[in-house]
C-alpha cells in the first residue's frame, strides 16, 4: 500500500486473548484501555520483507499510490465479497502501533511473542504439511508405476495427483472404478 511506509505493530493473537483473560480476571473494576502491540513496530514493506524471508522468498515490492488501490477498491466493492475495501485502504494509510503511554503487555506481566518467532514456527508446520504431500504424491506415483503408458488411467492418474492429500482409499475406489482401455486394472501397493 502506497510506498510500504505506513507503520505497523502486529500482536500475536494468543498473547491479546492470554492479555484479555488477565484484563478480565484483574481486580481492578475501573476502566482501563490496553494498547497491545508486538514487540518490534514495522513499516509495512518490512514487514513483507520479514515475512518474505521467512518463507524463503524473493519478492519484488512495487509502490502502488493510495489513489490507485482507492480506485481499485471502489471497483471492487461492486462484487459480492470485495478482495479489499476503501475502508481497507483508509485505514492503512494511518500507522498502527501501540502508544508507549498506554497500558499493554507488560503491565499484565506478558511478553509477547515476536513476528519473526511466530512465522519461523508457522512455516515450519507449513513445511511438513508439504513434505506429508510430497510423501503422498510419491506413493500415488509409486501406485501407477506399472501401468503402460497408454493406459486409460492417465485422467485418474493426474486426478489422484491432485487430491494426495485425501485418504489413499478415496483415491483407491476411484481408480478401482474405472479400466483402462488395455482391460488391465491399475496395481495398487
Amino acid at each position: 500500500f502506497g510506498r510500504g511506509l505506513t507503520r505497523l505493530q502486529p500482536a500475536y493473537v494468543e498473547d491479546v486473548a492470554e492479555a484479555i483473560a488477565k484484563a478480565l480476571d484483574g481486580k481492578d473494576v475501573r476502566a482501563i484501555t490496553f494498547e497491545f502491540g508486538g514487540p518490534r513496530g514495522y513499516s509495512y514493506e518490512e514487514l513483507l520483507r520479514v515475512v518474505a524471508h521467512e518463507a524463503n522468498l524473493k519478492p519484488t515490492l512495487i509502490p502502488v499510490p493510495f489513489a490507485a488501490w482507492h480506485a481499485l477498491a471502489w471497483i471492487s466493492e461492486m462484487l459480492s465479497s470485495p478482495p479489499v475495501t476503501r475502508n481497507q485502504v483508509e485505514l492503512m494509510q494511518v500507522d498502527n502501533v501501540s502508544s508507549p503511554e498506554m497500558p499493554g503487555f507488560g503491565q499484565l506481566g506478558i511478553s509477547p511473542h515476536s513476528v519473526e518467532n511466530m512465522l519461523e514456527q508457522t512455516c515450519e508446520v507449513a513445511r511438513a504439511a508439504c513434505r506429508r504431500v510430497k510423501t503422498g504424491k510419491a506413493q500415488i506415483e509409486q501406485m501407477f508405476s506399472g501401468l503402460p503408458p497408454n493406459c486409460g488411467h492417465r485422467r485418474a492418474r493426474l486426478a489422484c495427483l491432485s487430491c494426495a492429500n485425501s485418504e489413499m482409499t478415496r483415491c483407491n475406489k476411484i481408480h478401482f472404478a474405472a479400466k483402462c482401455r488395455l482391460g488391465t486394472w491399475p496395481r495398487f501397493a
